[in-house]
């Protein structure tokens, strides 16, 4: 649409109607679904390092690495 976002600029409903925001419709639909599907990434990663830094929950290095050693190092 060719302006520059400035965080603190005021618009009135008249200038938006000037922007024929039909026109940009799919340029709209667009950015929306990227954003969506971003925030929707970073919901999923928050919920993961809530889990993996939780201390209900430990990782193994390895599957032949007994229980026994890590229960002894809690």
């Amino acid at each position: 649409m060719g302006e520059r976002y400035e965080e603190d600029w005021e618009f009135t409903v008249d200038e938006l109607l000037g922007y024929n925001l039909g026109a940009q419709q799919p340029l709209i639909d667009a950015i929306y679904s990227r954003a969506k599907a971003e925030y929707r990434l970073e919901q999923k990663l928050t919920r993961i390092e809530r889990l993996w830094s939780s201390n209900d929950v430990y990782f193994k290095l390895a599957k032949l690495i007994p229980d026994s050693v890590y229960a002894a190092g809690m």
